[in-house]
This record gives C-alpha cells, structure tokens and sequence, in this order.
C-alpha cells in the first residue's frame, strides 16, 4: 500500500470519528432536550409525548451512530 492509499485510509478513520462524534452530539442534545421539557412543564401531556419521542430519538441516533462507526471501521483496511 502505498503513501497516497495509507493517507486516504486515515483521512476516512478520522471522517468517520467526525461523523460518530456528531451523531453523539445530536443524541445528546435530544436527550438533555426532552428531559428539560419535561423539567420545565411537568403536567402538560403533549411535551410529555415531545419529550419522549426525542429522548427515543436520541437513543435511536446513539444506536444507529455506533453501528455506523463499527460497519465502516470493519470495512477499513487494517494496519500491517
């Protein structure tokens, strides 16, 4: 393999790394989203539904991130 190729393979590591840390981003701030929602209007029951369908969505986007980041790591040559 040459320099070009092992240059390209670590800019796609560090995409991917890019990439997972901004799904961790997006399931973060989901979460702490729909739990400060239900914080702030704790009777109302439409921002409850809110609230639990972005924390479901933050622990969908955890889920789907990290499958991503391990498929495309796999997928990856690997050092010699």
């Amino acid at each position: 393999m040459g320099l070009s190729d092992r240059l390209s393979v670590q800019r796609t590591k560090m995409a991917n790394q890019r990439t997972f840390l901004a799904y961790l981003r997006t399931a973060l701030f989901c979460f702490v989203a729909g739990l400060t929602i239900v914080r702030l209007q704790p009777g109302d029951q439409l921002l409850a539904v809110v609230s639990a369908f972005l924390v479901l969505g933050a622990l969908f986007t955890m889920v789907f991130g990290m499958t991503t980041y391990r498929k495309v790591k796999a997928s990856l040559p690997r050092k010699r």
